[in-house]
């Protein structure tokens, strides 16, 4: 079970940490994602856009599984985001899209 702390940081922002499974503590996020049809979207960019799904995912398929974890996505949903990413010259599966080259 996930336990939440709350860290001030400056006064207009708080900090959330969160320990426990990520993949248990994110469940319910990724079946939201996956609720989202990518091969229709035409909001392609990072912030609200397949850019940023293809962004989420790569992150969360590049984290460490706890053990006995599967993948969070199952293999249609990621055989669809390819897809429409390949469509738009989205390079998810590149360094671009790893965690460290987004999030600097």
């Amino acid at each position: 079970m996930a336990m939440a702390k709350k860290k001030l940081m400056n006064p207009s922002h708080v900090l959330i940490f969160v320990e426990g499974d990520t993949d248990e503590i994110l469940e319910e996020v990724d079946k939201k994602v996956m609720e989202r049809d990518v091969r229709r979207i035409t909001d392609l960019s990072l912030e609200t856009g397949l850019a940023g799904i293809a962004a989420y995912v790569r992150s969360r398929l590049d984290s460490e599984r706890m053990s006995g974890n599967c993948q969070p996505f199952d293999a249609e949903y990621l055989v669809d985001l390819d897809c429409a990413c390949r469509k738009h010259n989205i390079e998810w599966k590149t360094d671009a899209y790893c965690t460290t080259s987004l999030w600097r």
